[in-house]
């Protein structure tokens, strides 16, 4: 068991979703933080700074906002992107915003036998305040289930999609 300075332990959070779309479509849909606001939960995305190679590729760090389920307020957190295999990894970290010290996140694609896709969201954090692990572990899986899901219905029914805001950063 990992425990931080503080005793407090090592929160691990890993979500599963198989769909029937392509992959590479997923890929580049997740990957683009740009359309975020059409399919997922964040009210805004914003590219504080591009990637090196890639504007979405390492080094690129996105102002996510976001109303979460069941909170009325809107949270601004900042996600740097660390690494990008094409159609196999993206994997980023939060460098503020939330209530996490640590937090370090992968989505793996998979493709699956016969077609479409699998992911595999998987994160580990420290809980900023004592005693909070379980509760937002469930959070994070719950928002990790809604959001594989949103990706995938985007893809398959792109009339789902809200129109997206102009975004001067793009």
């Amino acid at each position: 068991m990992t425990v931080d300075a503080r005793g407090e332990k090592l929160v691990t959070v890993k979500q599963g979703w198989e769909s029937d779309a392509p992959l590479e479509a997923v890929f580049d849909l997740v990957k683009d933080s740009l359309t975020w606001e059409s399919w997922t939960i964040a009210d805004r995305v914003e590219m504080e700074c591009y990637g090196q190679e890639d504007r979405h590729g390492p080094g690129a760090i996105r102002v996510v906002t976001a109303s979460f389920i069941g909170q009325s307020d809107k949270r601004v957190l900042r996600e740097k992107i660390l690494e990008v295999i094409p159609y196999k990894r993206i994997r980023y970290c939060v460098l503020d915003g939330l209530p996490f010290i640590d937090y370090n996140a992968q989505v793996d694609f998979m493709r699956r036998p016969g077609g479409g896709v699998r992911l595999e969201w998987q994160a580990s954090f420290y809980p900023e305040f004592e005693g909070e692990g379980p509760m937002l572990r469930r959070l994070v899986e719950m928002v990790f289930r809604v959001i594989m899901r949103q990706a995938c219905v985007a893809v398959r029914y792109p009339a789902v999609r809200r129109a997206p805001r102009l975004n001067a950063a793009a």
